[in-house]
Order: C-alpha cells, then sequence, then structure tokens
C-alpha cells in the first residue's frame, strides 16, 4: 500500500477495522495517522485511549541511550523536586519497554545503595512510579509487568544474596562496603512498606530470614534492628501481635548473644519502641 492509497483512510470508524494490526501496519499508513493525529498521538476512542494506557511491548537492541537518560534524570533526584524527576522519567517512550523498566528498576536499586542520604526520596520517587506499566506481547502471557514488581524483585534479590552469602574470606573493605549498601537498602526496603509499596508479607519475610541467620551472618541484628525501628510505627497499627512475638524473639536472642554491642542494640530497641 502506498501513501495515495492512505487518502481515504481517515475515518475512525474504518480505522478501528485495523486495530490489531497497529503494531504491523505500513510505515506510510501509520504516519499519515501520526500527522492527522487520528492513532497514537491523541486518543480519539475509547479503545485508543486504553492503547494509549497500556502500549504494547517493543523490543530495545541497545539500552546504551536509555541508560544515560535514566542516571541523567536521578542525578536531578531531591526532596524538592519529585515531581519534576517524575515527569523526565515517565515522558521518555523507551522507558516504556520491558528493557525500559528493567534498566529504571537496576538504577534505582544501584543508586539507593550508594546514596545513603536519599533512601526515603528513592522510596518517594518509586510510590509516584508505581503505575508505571507495560503489557506482555506474548500470545501465551498477556499480564502487565509494573515498575512495582520489577523493583520489589530486585530489592528481595539483593536482600537474598546478602543472607545467603556466607563467604568467610572477604577482606574487610569489602566486608564494610556490602555492609553499607545492605544497610542502605533495609531503610529502602522499610520506607517502601510505611508507603504502602511492599506488603506486610514482604517485611515479614524479611524479619524471619534474619532472624533464621542472626547467629550465621555477620551484621544480621544490626539490619534486624534497623528494619523494626524503620517500620515500626506503620507495622504495629496493621499486626500489633506479629510485632510482640518479634519481640520475644529478640529477648531471647539478647539473653544468649556473645556481643554487648549487640544486646546494647536490642536493649535500646526494646526501650525505644514500646509496645
Amino acid at each position: 500500500m502506498n501513501n495515495t492509497q492512505t487518502i481515504n483512510i481517515i475515518n475512525v470508524t474504518e480505522l478501528l477495522k485495523y486495530k490489531n494490526y497497529w503494531n504491523i501496519m505500513p510505515e506510510c499508513i501509520l504516519e499519515y495517522n501520526r500527522k492527522n493525529k487520528i492513532i497514537l498521538d491523541i486518543p480519539t476512542n475509547e479503545v485508543v485511549s486504553e492503547r494509549q494506557k497500556h502500549p504494547v511491548l517493543k523490543i530495545m537492541k541497545d539500552t546504551t541511550e536509555i541508560k544515560k537518560y535514566i542516571m541523567s534524570s536521578l542525578n536531578k533526584l531531591s526532596n524538592d523536586n519529585l515531581d519534576f524527576v517524575h515527569s523526565e522519567i515517565t515522558k521518555n517512550k523507551d522507558i516504556l519497554t520491558h528493557e525500559g523498566l528493567n534498566e529504571l528498576s537496576s538504577i534505582i536499586i544501584t543508586k539507593v545503595g550508594t546514596d545513603k542520604a536519599f533512601t526515603q526520596t528513592y522510596a518517594n520517587l518509586c510510590l509516584k512510579l508505581s503505575n508505571i506499566h507495560i503489557k506482555q506481547n506474548d500470545e501465551n502471557n498477556k499480564n502487565e509487568i509494573f515498575v512495582t514488581h520489577l523493583i520489589s524483585k530486585k530489592c528481595k534479590e539483593l536482600f537474598d544474596n546478602f543472607i545467603d552469602n556466607k563467604d568467610v574470606s572477604k577482606d574487610t573493605e569489602t566486608i564494610n562496603i556490602e555492609k553499607a549498601i545492605i544497610i542502605n537498602h533495609i531503610k529502602f526496603i522499610g520506607h517502601l512498606y510505611n508507603l504502602k509499596f511492599l506488603k506486610v508479607s514482604a517485611i515479614n519475610y524479611c524479619i524471619d530470614k534474619l532472624f533464621q541467620n542472626i547467629l550465621i551472618v555477620n551484621n544480621v541484628t544490626e539490619l534486624l534492628i534497623l528494619l523494626i525501628k524503620t517500620i515500626f510505627d506503620k507495622y504495629i497499627i496493621s499486626d500489633l501481635e506479629n510485632m510482640k512475638k518479634y519481640f520475644d524473639q529478640l529477648k531471647i536472642v539478647k539473653e544468649n548473644c556473645k556481643s554487648f554491642r549487640e544486646k546494647f542494640m536490642i536493649q535500646d530497641l526494646l526501650e525505644k519502641c514500646i509496645l
């Protein structure tokens, strides 16, 4: 079909006959539609509106440029310009791809690990980004991929990797770097829960796993106390009885703990967070 053959295809009702083929339409038709604002740029009917809300998955061969764009946007992040950064990120159409959302979530997780002063700010940004999603372009899988799912998944992977990696041969510098990163992520996880970005089941998973490894993995007691302090006020509203159970477990840990520093940390938590 050439350009002259598109002249009569101007009626929206007529165009809707081709709605299932929009992603494979000849470029001449797509360009005509764009110029005349019939499809893609400005929604003209309910079907087109739904397509605008749920863009079909496309594949990016090279993610270099989108990485640079996301990094540039996040480098501007502060407590005062969340709306601006959110707008910058969401206006880039390449982010609305599987690769784009993966890069966005990965870069956020990486920056959280290095920017300890901004864990709350990144959590606030994630809440603003929580509605960003795409549809899977797969006949066997019509589920939508939300940025919330990807960030939650990456948080869990990082947490599990830290807890499950019991390599005792690491040098002190490496251990300190890893500790600093996981501390930032524990705060971040707590902030996400407080904002209702993460469910209580995610927090229970983290706390239970920390208790299971408290005598096995270095720094786990500190991480456990940090997480409980971060989520305490919100958590006791939803599940006071479970928090009491965790406090009873902490008292047992304190009695059997050989580290005076950890004993003090637990006692400090028990005194400050009164049930």
